[in-house]
C-alpha cells in the first residue's frame, strides 16, 4: 500500500512536474511572444518615427511650396491691383472728364417736362440719317420763315417809323408855321400899335389946339385899344402854342402805339426763335453726350447765333461754355480758352454765379489738361468758392476730388 501510494505520489509529482514544465514551456512562450510584441511594437515605433520624419519632411516641402504658391499669387495680387488702380485712376480721370464734359447734358436732362419732350423728339429726327437730313432742311425752313418774317416786322418797323417821322416833322413844321403866323400877326399887330401910336402922338399934336381934356379922352382910348390888341395877339399866341404841344402829344402817342403794335408783333417771332434755340441746344446735348463732337458743335454755334439774336446772355454764355468743351476735348485748348473766357465774362456781367463758377472750373481743368498745374488750382478753387456760395454741393465734390488730384500729381513730381 506504500508502495502503491509512493507510485501514486510520484506519479502525481510526475503529473505536477509535467504541469510545471508545461507550465514553464508556455511561459517561455509567452515571454517569446511578449519579446515579439515588443520587438514589433520597437519596428512599428520606429516605422512611425520614420514615418512622422517623412511626413514632418513633406508637410515641410509642402508648407515651402505653399509659401512659395502664396508669394507668387500675392505678388500676382499685388501686380493685378496696381494694374487695377492704374486702370482705376485712369478710370477716375475718365470719369471726371467724362462728368465735366457731360454737365451740359446732365442740366439739360433736369429741364423741364417740355425741354425734355423736345429733346426726345431732336432725338428720334437725329436717329436715322434721312430724319437727320429732315431735321436740318426743316430747321432750314425755320430760318428762313423767322428771317422773312423778322424781315416783314422790320420793313413794317421801318416804315412806322418814318411815317412818325414824316407825321412828327410835319406836325413840327405845322406848329412852326402857326408860330411863324401868330408872330406876323403879332408883329402886324404891333405895327398897328406903333402906328396907332403915332396917330394917337398925331392925333394929340392936333388936339392941342382943341383942349387938352379932348386929347387925353382920346389918348385914353387909344391906349385902351392898343391894349385889348396886344391881349388878342397875346391869347392868339397862346392858343397857336397849345395847339402846337396837342398836336406834338398826339404824334409822340401815335409813336408810342405804333411801337407797341410792333413790338406786339414781334413777340410770336421771338417766341418762335426761343423754342428753335432751345430744340437746337437739346439735339446738340444729345450728340455730344453720344461723343459726335462735329454735329454737337454745328447746333450749338446755330443756338448760339439765334440766342445773341435775342439778347438771352446766359443762354449765349452756356453754349460757348459747351463749345469750349468740345474744342478741349478735340485738343484745342487755345479755342477753348477763349471760348471760356467769354462765357466768364458774359456771366459776370449779368451776375450768373453759377455760370461764373462753371467757366472758372472749365479754365481750370483746361489748364490742367496742357500741363499747368498752377493756374489750373487757381481758377478751381475760385470755383469752389462760388459754389460753396450758392450751395451747389454736387459741383463742390467734383471739384475738389479734380484739385485732390492735381494736388497729388503736383506731390508725386
Amino acid at each position: 500500500a506504500e508502495a502503491k501510494a509512493a507510485e501514486a505520489r510520484a506519479a502525481e509529482e510526475a503529473r505536477a512536474a509535467e504541469k510545471a514544465r508545461a507550465a514553464e514551456a508556455r511561459a517561455a512562450e509567452k515571454a517569446r511572444a511578449a519579446e515579439e510584441a515588443r520587438a514589433a511594437e520597437a519596428r512599428a515605433a520606429e516605422e512611425a518615427r520614420a514615418a512622422e520624419a517623412r511626413a514632418a519632411e513633406e508637410a515641410r516641402a509642402a508648407e515651402e511650396a505653399r509659401a512659395a504658391a502664396e508669394a507668387r499669387a500675392a505678388e500676382a495680387r499685388a501686380a493685378e491691383a496696381r494694374a487695377a488702380e492704374a486702370k482705376a485712376t485712369e478710370a477716375r480721370a475718365a470719369e471726371a472728364r467724362a462728368a465735366e464734359e457731360a454737365r451740359a447734358a446732365e442740366e439739360a436732362r433736369a429741364a423741364e417736362e417740355a425741354r425734355a419732350a423736345e429733346a426726345r423728339a431732336a432725338e428720334a429726327r437725329a436717329a436715322e440719317e434721312a430724319g437727320a437730313a429732315e431735321a436740318r432742311a426743316e430747321e432750314a425752313r425755320a430760318a428762313e420763315a423767322r428771317a422773312a418774317e423778322e424781315a416783314e416786322a422790320a420793313e413794317k418797323a421801318r416804315a412806322a417809323e418814318e411815317a412818325k417821322a414824316a407825321e412828327a416833322k410835319a406836325a413840327e413844321a405845322k406848329a412852326a408855321e402857326e408860330a411863324r403866323i401868330a408872330e406876323a400877326r403879332a408883329a402886324e399887330k404891333a405895327r398897328a400899335g406903333e402906328e396907332a401910336r403915332a396917330a394917337e402922338a398925331r392925333v394929340v399934336e392936333e388936339a392941342k389946339a382943341a383942349g387938352e381934356a379932348r386929347a387925353a379922352e382920346e389918348a385914353r382910348a387909344a391906349e385902351e385899344a392898343r391894349a385889348a390888341e396886344e391881349a388878342r395877339a397875346a391869347e392868339e399866341a397862346r392858343a397857336a402854342e397849345a395847339r402846337a404841344a396837342e398836336e406834338a402829344r398826339a404824334a409822340e402817342e401815335a409813336r408810342a402805339t405804333e411801337e407797341a403794335r410792333a413790338t406786339e408783333e414781334a413777340r410770336p417771332a421771338e417766341a418762335r426763335a426761343a423754342k428753335e434755340a432751345r430744340a437746337l441746344d437739346n439735339t446738340a446735348n444729345l450728340y455730344l453726350s453720344k461723343g459726335e463732337l462735329k454735329k454737337a458743335y454745328r447746333h450749338y454755334q446755330q443756338a448760339l447765333k439765334i440766342h445773341r439774336e435775342l439778347g438771352q446772355r446766359e443762354e449765349e454764355a452756356q453754349d460757348l461754355r459747351n463749345i469750349g468743351l468740345i474744342y478741349k476735348t478735340k485738343g484745342l485748348p487755345d479755342e477753348a480758352l477763349d471760348c471760356q473766357r467769354h462765357a466768364l465774362n458774359i456771366s459776370r456781367g449779368i451776375g450768373d454765379r453759377e455760370g461764373e463758377a462753371s467757366a472758372l472750373g472749365n479754365i481750370g481743368i483746361t489748364y490742367r489738361d496742357i500741363g499747368e498745374p498752377g493756374k489750373a488750382l487757381g481758377h478751381l478753387e475760385q470755383a469752389v468758392g462760388i459754389f460753396e456760395e450758392i450751395g451747389a454741393k454736387i459741383e463742390i465734390d467734383k471739384a475738389k476730388r479734380v484739385i485732390e488730384r492735381i494736388t497729388q500729381s503736383m506731390e508725386r513730381k
